[in-house]
């Protein structure tokens, strides 16, 4: 009502992406293999839980819904054939991470001992959660209930924008952004 700043959450790790739910604003804190997602109390800014999950980029995702937080997270380094990206479902009342899965293909083409990175879009929808794992371009639908994987879509053009796609639900239809296209999936 005033535009005034009334909190201030600190962390010498850092913060990434952030998202708020009934239990209050669940955020990424920390890059590598020490990162954390945290609950903080909204009406206290006090620190309410500390879920330890390797983050190694504060450009991976996390999404409140369906009586669960999920978040993407991506090794630091990819051989060939290795999944790219990792979906966590984190139970909101006790913090247990309770599925990791993995989604992609993981890079193909590379050489011996040479890795990649991947950047991952994440949007809820009634009883789904997407995923789009950016060097793959693969969009990966998964039920929030049974956990089933359907891949949805491939050849997206979602690659290349250097800060990682966009997605999000609306209208009917997933929307992606990229670096020179908005991509429309029906859904």
């Amino acid at each position: 009502m005033t535009n005034e700043v009334v909190g201030r959450l600190r962390s010498r790790s850092g913060f990434g992406d952030i998202a708020f739910g009934k239990s209050g604003l669940w955020v990424i804190v920390g890059a590598g293999r020490d990162g954390e997602v945290w609950l903080f109390d909204p009406a206290t800014n006090d620190v309410r839980q500390r879920v330890p999950l390797a983050n190694p980029s504060f450009w991976n995702e996390i999404a409140v819904g369906d009586e669960a937080v999920w978040v993407t997270s991506s090794p630091t380094v990819h051989q060939a054939g290795t999944a790219l990206v990792h979906l966590y479902r984190i139970d909101p009342q006790t913090g247990d991470i309770t599925a990791d899965i993995p989604l992609g293909h993981g890079p193909s083409e590379l050489r011996q001992g040479e890795g990649a990175v991947s950047y991952s879009g994440l949007a809820l929808d009634d009883g789904s959660v997407w995923v789009l794992v950016n060097w793959d371009g693969l969009l990966f639908s998964v039920d929030t209930g049974d956990l089933k994987v359907s891949e949805r879509e491939d050849g997206l053009d979602c690659c290349g924008s250097g800060v990682g796609p966009g997605l999000t639900v609306g209208a009917g239809s997933l929307w992606i952004t990229a670096t020179r296209a908005v991509t429309r999936v029906s859904l």
